[in-house]
């Protein structure tokens, strides 16, 4: 992981049961330049729970690049 040149988004709901936030801190940490984002509120399926705040982290993260 450490070898990740490309810009890397990290996005994790905050009750997500299956991929819990410690799993994406851990990546993050391994990543370098990496951002996570803890989403409040939300569990594993963060696309369908609230696909306007992903689609701005996504359009963010792509726009800074």
């Amino acid at each position: 992981l450490e070898k990740i040149k490309c810009p890397c988004q990290l996005l994790v709901g905050e009750f997500d049961y299956a991929a819990p936030v410690s799993m994406s801190q851990a990546l993050h940490k391994s990543i370098p330049h990496s951002h996570l984002n803890i989403l409040p509120g939300l569990k594993h399926h963060t696309a369908i729970e609230d696909p306007n705040t992903i689609s701005q982290l996504i359009t963010e993260l792509l726009t800074a690049t």
